[in-house]
């Protein structure tokens, strides 16, 4: 009877061991071809999450650059404004009590605008259209070229 339970035993254990060998066999099969297709996604995956990383970028450089240009233009129409509009008692200028007497004769008689008010304003004004008709022939408007 012992002979016979080892016998089942020995027979169940070999049946049990062919089938574990052979899926083992079957997965060590499988593994590299599943390992090609789960390469292929993960690069497939990775390739899209840089493209998106790249579009990104590119938005923020261009968004950073229009940024640049709007606060060019806005300075350069705060100042032409600030030329328009003269407000002298916006920023108090102190003066020793002698000059400031003197100037302000002079302010009284001459306001708004004296000629060494104006003078430098001109200059100033020139040099910023001189800056912006540099900036719009670097960004490339109105170059001249010689062929």
């Amino acid at each position: 009877m012992m002979n016979f339970g080892n016998a089942i035993m020995q027979a169940l254990a070999k049946g049990f061991n062919l089938l574990g060998d052979m899926f083992i066999k079957l997965i060590i099969f499988l593994s590299k071809p599943l390992s090609y297709i789960y390469y292929f996604f993960e690069g497939i995956f990775y390739f899209v999450f840089q493209l998106f990383n790249v579009v990104v970028k590119i938005v923020m450089v261009f968004g950073a650059i229009i940024q640049f240009f709007i606060s060019i233009v806005a300075g350069f129409f705060r100042t032409i404004i600030k030329f328009l509009s003269f407000n002298y008692d916006s920023t108090p200028i102190i003066y020793p009590s002698d000059s400031y007497q003197g100037i302000k004769v002079v302010m009284d008689f001459v306001r708004p605008m004296g000629l060494l008010t104006v003078v430098p304003l001109i200059v100033l004004c020139m040099l910023w259209l001189f800056f912006v008709k540099k900036m719009i022939g670097l960004i490339g408007g109105g170059g001249t070229s010689s062929d």
